[in-house]
């Protein structure tokens, strides 16, 4: 690959997750460290969870060392700030929201 991993597709990358030429920590790393170098331009996060990102990668690496590929495996994601996340404030970009979190029981 020549461009940087964060141009590449899912369908691009998930092939090279699961044969186990890349793996989701290093793609995850990739996406934070460009989240990093250009959102105090773009301010396109409002919550980034780096630490449970990276997290959950090793997890998927591991499933997938395992031979548990379960398709597009360790794709990473960002979350519209709309949508209610157990444990992550819901703000909607909004002061009026600030400091409110999903009910943990709704689903």
């Amino acid at each position: 690959m020549t461009a940087p991993l964060h141009f590449h597709t899912i369908g691009e990358l998930a092939p090279l997750i699961a044969a186990g030429h890349l793996s989701s920590e290093e793609l995850t790393r990739a996406c934070l460290a460009e989240i990093d170098a250009h959102d105090s331009a773009l301010h396109a996060f409002i919550t980034v969870l780096g630490a449970s990102a990276i997290a959950q990668a090793r997890a998927l690496d591991a499933e997938i060392a395992a031979g548990r590929c379960r398709g597009p495996h360790g794709i990473p994601i960002s979350l519209k700030d709309l949508i209610d996340q157990q444990g992550v404030p819901t703000t909607a970009a909004s002061r009026v929201r600030e400091g409110m979190w999903p009910n943990a029981t709704r689903r």
